[in-house]
């Protein structure tokens, strides 16, 4: 059986200790022993996990973002809806009120000629007991 050789490439990689986590790691490539692999082999599967990690959790914010788009297009279009019906409702009510408003004003009409009519000390006097009854007025 013919072993094949394993290749291998050389990279040299530089820690600037001032910053907290090359710090840390260079540390930790410190600490290890040869019984836990070479430095390679844990630096490439703290990559390839971080990375692969990374690839997921934009796998997973892409079908999140691509779910709340939906759902935002849904809710535009029943607000649109809403909004549609409130105006339709209120158009209902405000062709309806005009007639009602019109009579008001007509009954408005009579209310004035009647208030004519009675004395200014009459009214004034009501006035007074109205106030009074509702507590507004206090005499001096």
């Amino acid at each position: 059986m013919i072993q094949m050789r394993k290749e291998y490439r050389s990279s040299n990689v530089r820690f600037c200790m001032d910053d907290e986590n090359q710090r840390r790691t260079w540390e930790y490539l410190q600490s290890i022993t040869r019984k836990e692999g070479s430095y390679g082999k844990i630096l490439s599967d703290a990559f390839v996990q971080v990375l692969d990690g990374n690839h997921a959790i934009e796998q997973e914010a892409l079908q999140q973002n691509l779910s709340e788009c939906v759902t935002e297009k849904m809710l535009s279009m029943q607000l649109s809806t809403l909004k549609r019906e409130l105006l339709e409702e209120m158009e209902s009510i405000y062709g309806n009120a005009i007639p009602a408003a019109s009579r008001t004003g007509d009954h408005r009409d009579e209310m004035e000629q009647e208030a004519a009519g009675v004395p200014e000390t009459d009214m004034s006097n009501a006035m007074m007991t109205m106030a009074l009854a509702m507590g507004d007025w206090v005499p001096e």
